[in-house]
């Protein structure tokens, strides 16, 4: 019966739920004519289909997926990239890449379904591997996942909610390292190209200090993580004071209950920071040190940290750290440490015999020339 007024039906629609009165049926109904049957045919005009948030990223992804050479895959873990279809694990993109031409591509929007099935919207999230990026309808070689929703949307007329924001993320392998395909920036890591993805995907900002996030979940670990209960948070072993929890946390693992997550692979030592680890090889089992080079100017860093820094404030003009007390951005914790001494008078170089604490460090050498000079005159 449905068949005979689709207009009919869509007015019961939005009745459904509410208390009807005779009015309400009068002014829904007056114009609706019910006595002659229309046959419903392709040519029925239709309201036009709006879909939720989640339908349409569901969708989105699966045609996407459907009809490109993309690699899909969740975050990396420890252990390597998982499938997107299968959740088998490889040591790197190039082998799951081989992997994923045994899947076949049928059901797509099921599994898409399946996998987000528990999850709201504001958390879907799929990466792709894009290097030689293809549409597999017509074989046709594509510049970037953009230019592929625009290539299949208007070349092959497929369904795409172009009103949502991106949650297919995008990555490219180059050499042994990645690089980003909106802004060709190089990376070493996939852990650094990940997190620097977060500045093009700003689907979420953090309301606090303007930090953008690819996914909602990933905003409220960033929250957690960094503002919950800003303030001061004293260490109960040696006095330091912290902004926020997660610092001290940090502080009291490495400093005070020597955790020591990092081993050696080639003895049983173990180290708290990476680098020392690095130095530790170096030193010791005679490997070659680690250089970190820039690929835009070709500067090169013996930490990872030096050279992300580099990036950030060379080229890219990233001002990513946030004080909590005004509108002050920079670039590294040491810049803030700076402003925090000289704009909020804040005292935080501490001696380590007196527990003085000074606004620079320069003052605070000039403080252990005492301590010094003292225990010269007790020797003498």
């Amino acid at each position: 019966m449905r068949k005979l007024c689709s207009e009919y039906f869509y007015q019961l629609e939005k009745l459904r739920g509410k208390r009807i009165t005779a009015k309400m049926l009068e002014r829904r109904f007056t114009n609706v004519d019910i006595s002659h049957p229309v046959i419903s045919s392709p040519d029925l005009v239709t309201r036009p289909f709006k879909p939720t948030e989640k339908t349409g990223h569901i969708t989105n992804i699966t045609a996407l997926l459907t009809y490109s050479n993309v690699t899909a895959f969740k975050t990396k873990y420890k252990n390597g990239f998982p499938c997107f279809y299968c959740n088998t694990r490889f040591d790197n993109l190039e082998i799951l890449r081989c992997h994923q031409k045994n899947h076949c591509k049928e059901n797509i929007m099921a599994l898409v379904k399946k996998k987000y099935r528990p999850g709201r919207p504001d958390c879907l999230v799929v990466y792709v591997e894009v290097t030689d990026l293809k549409c597999t309808l017509c074989e046709r070689s594509i510049k970037n996942l953009n230019a592929l929703k625009i290539h299949l949307t208007s070349e092959h007329k497929k369904t795409m909610y172009l009103q949502y924001t991106d949650r297919v993320i995008p990555f490219k392998i180059l050499g042994a390292g990645y690089m980003c395909q909106i802004c060709n920036f190089y990376f070493e890591t996939f852990g650094t190209i990940e997190k620097h993805m977060n500045t093009h995907y700003r689907n979420f900002v953090c309301e606090q200090c303007g930090a953008g996030f690819i996914a909602k979940n990933r905003l409220k670990i960033h929250v957690y993580n960094i503002h919950r209960g800003v303030g001061v948070f004293p260490c109960e072993k040696c006095n330091k004071t912290f902004h926020t929890r997660n610092k001290l946390k940090v502080h009291f693992d490495l400093v005070h209950k020597m955790v020591k997550k990092i081993q050696c692979p080639k003895c049983p030592a173990r180290f708290a920071y990476y680098f020392v680890c690095q130095k530790h090889l170096v030193d010791v089992h005679g490997m070659i040190p680690v250089k970190y080079k820039c690929n835009v100017c070709d500067k090169a860093f013996t930490r990872r940290f030096h050279l992300s820094n580099h990036i950030k404030k060379d080229h890219l003009d990233e001002k990513n750290t946030y004080c909590q007390l005004c509108t002050y951005n920079c670039f590294s914790n040491n810049e803030l440490k700076i402003h925090m001494a000289k704009q909020h008078g804040e005292k935080l170089f501490e001696c380590s015999v007196c527990e003085k604490c000074y606004s620079s460090q320069k003052s605070l050498k000039q403080h252990m020339n005492i301590h010094r000079d003292t225990n010269k005159q007790e020797f003498e």
